[in-house]
């Protein structure tokens, strides 16, 4: 909890200190707490941004850890952070929706009834914690709800890039039930594979897992395997969601000598990456894997807790 405490204070930088929370009217400060509570997470007032203007105010807030299910601990399902907005225009409350991911907001600007949420977006390389690209999105009040402006249709040559939620019909940093999974494996360290039935699913695969965190259960990595034939009908394959991908998420890492030896391609956005690699000659094997890197971080200082209590330090 600490560690995520300091992530989110590194990423809502303009925040005061640790007991100073911006003030909303007692209404909007109930809504607030309720939503909180309706989905199961903690919010930390002082990571809230909030304005008023002409008889609207609306705030911005981050809940860490929603579980979205009353039978589960309030907080307890991992170190995830969605930002949601709420509000009071003329009296009326409108109801609270979740911000559009890819944005870390810092400022609000109200004009009539249009909303401009300002902050910083993740750049290729930047970690989890700290986005740096200066970003906005624009949002209307529309019959008492708030309905975000579509963006302009993306240059497919541009820069411009989504960043990496998931794929297959699961996302990184959800909740996933082992005994959901309808088979397993591991790797050859011994981390466990669970095999899911993907809602999603894309032809270049046939078994499809995810990785999670042995305590809280968090997704910190989704992979996609299948067999093809030969190396060469591999690499062809591996062309092909090279160019969906970069199409969706922007242009891969430059290729280093391992890459080259081992068929990798990398794709790299805001502490998540996806690496698409082809291996073996005949009966060759392909294989796609999305990552969350602080994700998988957590999950490793999980197992280091739960081997420490099974073990005997008395000789250390």
């Amino acid at each position: 909890m600490k560690k995520t405490l300091f992530i989110l204070y590194i990423v809502f930088a303009n925040a005061a200190f640790a007991n100073n929370c911006p003030i909303v009217s007692d209404e909007l400060d109930k809504i607030i707490k309720s939503h909180a509570q309706e989905i199961v997470g903690e919010e930390h007032c002082r990571f809230r941004r909030a304005k008023s203007f002409n008889g609207t105010e609306i705030a911005v807030h981050a809940v860490e850890g929603p579980c979205f299910d009353k039978k589960e601990a309030r907080g307890s399902c991992g170190n995830r952070v969605i930002q949601y907005l709420s509000g009071i225009s003329n009296g009326k409350i409108i109801p609270t929706i979740e911000v559009e991911r890819g944005i870390s907001v810092e400022d609000i600007e109200i004009s009539g009834n249009t909303i401009v949420l300002k902050g910083l977006a993740w750049g290729e390389g930047d970690a989890s914690c700290c986005p740096s690209i200066k970003a906005q999105k624009s949002l209307k009040i529309v019959n008492s709800e708030f309905t975000f402006s579509k963006p302009p249709p993306r240059n497919k040559n541009s820069d411009s890039a989504e960043k990496i939620i998931g794929a297959f019909g699961k996302e990184l940093g959800a909740k996933f039930e082992p005994s959901s999974a309808i088979g397993s494996g591991e790797l050859t360290d011994g981390t466990p594979m669970f095999q899911f039935s993907p809602t999603n699913r894309f032809r270049s695969f046939s078994k499809y897992y995810v990785m999670i965190s042995p305590k809280s259960h968090i997704i910190y990595s989704i992979w996609g395997i299948g067999s093809i034939e030969n190396d060469p009908t591999c690499k062809k394959e591996q062309q092909v969601i090279l160019a969906i991908l970069k199409d969706k998420y922007g242009q891969p890492l430059k290729k280093d000598l391992s890459m080259t030896l081992f068929d990798t391609e990398m794709i790299d956005r805001g502490g998540r990456d996806i690496v698409l690699k082809c291996h073996g000659f005949m009966d060759a094997t392909i294989e796609i894997r999305y990552t969350d890197r602080l994700l998988k971080e957590q999950a490793n200082n999980e197992r280091i807790e739960i081997e420490g209590k099974k073990l005997d330090s008395s000789g250390l």
